[in-house]
């Protein structure tokens, strides 16, 4: 009699071998309502990876190697500079493995830092428990929207940076009023 080879997906291995539990399956829930979180949205840069959020020192790297995720970007509406990945309030959904990663923000020492659970094979399908990338908010440069400029006055900036002028914003358009 010849062998024959079974596919089994992630979710049948962990009821099979018995390791399926709340806590190691709830990667599997999708995203259904969205709920904006403001404090999210922008351009985190990784900078560590630790097994437990309470390993994470600013001043120490505990991850040497280098880190295979090394931006993550939120964008409004839950959108983010990767089409497979969709976010609301504490959680980011990823289409292609079908997983949900939680995140957290904390301020440690006056800046903010992300914490993302990263769903690898160990979680998804070994049932262990998920690690975290530490990102950091990228500091950017102080900006404000204006009014579009009218088409006679030579500006059409859109959206000025202020933190290079020291004035108003006429100013950042090259007018003085």
């Amino acid at each position: 009699m010849r062998p024959t080879a079974t596919m089994i997906s992630a979710v049948g291995l962990l009821s099979i071998c018995g390791c399926r539990t709340a806590e190691n399956t709830r990667h599997l829930e999708g995203i259904t309502a969205f709920k904006n979180d403001p404090r999210v949205v922008g351009r985190w840069i990784s900078i560590d990876f630790v097994t437990n959020i309470d390993d994470f020192k600013p001043e120490f790297k505990s991850f040497k190697a280098d880190l295979y995720l090394k931006e993550f970007v939120f964008q409004p509406n839950g959108k983010t500079h990767k089409p497979f990945w969709t976010w609301t309030k504490g959680r980011v959904y990823q289409s292609g493995d079908n997983t949900t990663a939680r995140y957290i923000i904390k301020r440690i020492g006056g800046e903010d830092y992300l914490f993302l659970e990263w769903m690898s094979g160990d979680v998804t399908i070994r049932g262990m428990k998920p690690k975290y990338y530490v990102l950091r908010r990228e500091k950017q440069t102080v900006a404000r929207q204006v009014a579009p400029a009218d088409a006679s006055s030579g500006c059409d900036l859109a959206l000025a940076d202020f933190s290079k002028t020291d004035g108003p914003p006429d100013r950042a358009c090259g007018r003085v009023s």
